[in-house]
């Protein structure tokens, strides 16, 4: 995405790279693949459709540098599975750099700011925790 500027300033928000153009202008290009600063931290599930076949109790925690700790519980006990991730738009794409298995999702910041997960027409709600 491309943004106008009279100013010559860099978002708190996000990366950007400057580019000089005419009449003293300079377009900002903002990094598609750096996380928006409002993914990062931890989430808990709120809710997600049937089809997705969720547990109770998944978290995710979005770190800087592509990191990501989904946690899962099983017979009461926590399991946490590192994974990494990388943002495309609005595409999340994970993976398991020790068990291989890359997956694509899209998601945005919904009302009440809420994460939403969007698995080809499946949705899940997180909510945020920190």
């Amino acid at each position: 995405m491309w943004v106008r500027s009279r100013e010559v300033h860099v978002p708190n928000a996000a990366r950007a790279y400057a580019a000089p153009a005419v009449s003293g202008l300079y377009l900002w290009r903002m990094d598609p693949h750096e996380a928006p600063p409002w993914l990062l931290g931890r989430w808990r599930l709120l809710r997600a459709e049937a089809a997705l076949d969720f547990a109770p109790g998944v978290r995710m925690e979005f770190r800087p540098g592509g990191r990501l700790l989904y946690t899962i519980v099983v017979e009461g006990h926590e399991h946490v599975v590192r994974l990494i991730y990388r943002v495309d738009g609005d595409v999340l794409r994970t993976d398991n750099p020790e068990h291989p298995h890359a997956v694509a999702t899209h998601f945005a910041l919904g009302e009440g700011g809420v994460l939403v997960f969007d698995f080809s027409g499946a949705r899940a709600w997180f909510v945020r925790e920190t």
